[in-house]
């Protein structure tokens, strides 16, 4: 038994806590409803039974669907992010025009992706749920870097509209 680890020591080894694993694990069964049923037909029941947790216990995680709905749509923009990621520093119309390109080429490895994301507008794209959700989602778009254009950072306006069309 001497070589036997339990899962709490295999997660502390790895560096995370285990919040941050339960918290994944609830996000990986939501992603992978929301993909299944759709947002709308999703509660948080369902969440919690396919992250094999009580609803008490994801409500320690998470205050509502709206915050779960809005974490895997900054997941999604990630992956769209590391796959269309290169070099090139900026984000001018050309960087910008070549990103699209390879956004397009990554198509069918990101479909679930995309269409998550289309969920995600249908159901968002004209009102965020709370202000603070809708703070917390733009500085996220920001931290990629899909909100700023090169030399126009303090207008945010502008950034606002790249970032919709980057999402």
């Amino acid at each position: 038994m001497a070589g036997k680890v339990s899962k709490l020591e295999k997660v502390r080894r790895n560096g995370t806590t285990q919040v941050d694993t339960q918290r994944a694990n609830i996000l990986d069964a939501a992603e992978k409803l929301f993909l299944e049923k759709g947002l709308e037909n999703t509660n948080m029941s369902d969440i919690a039974a396919g992250a094999g947790i009580t609803r008490v216990s994801l409500y320690r995680y998470f205050p509502d669907l709206h915050s779960i709905a809005f974490e895997i749509e900054v997941r999604m923009l990630k992956r769209i992010a590391e796959a269309i990621s290169s070099d090139e520093e900026g984000l001018n119309f050309e960087v910008f025009k070549k990103s699209t390109i390879r956004m397009i080429d990554q198509f069918y490895p990101l479909r679930d992706v995309y269409r998550y994301a289309g969920m995600f507008d249908h159901l968002y794209g004209s009102a965020y749920p709370t202000e603070q959700l809708a703070d917390w989602y733009k500085e996220q778009i920001y931290a990629l870097g899909w909100g700023l254009i090169q030399g126009q950072e303090s207008n945010r306006v502008i950034s606002d509209q790249v970032a919709m069309i980057g999402n």
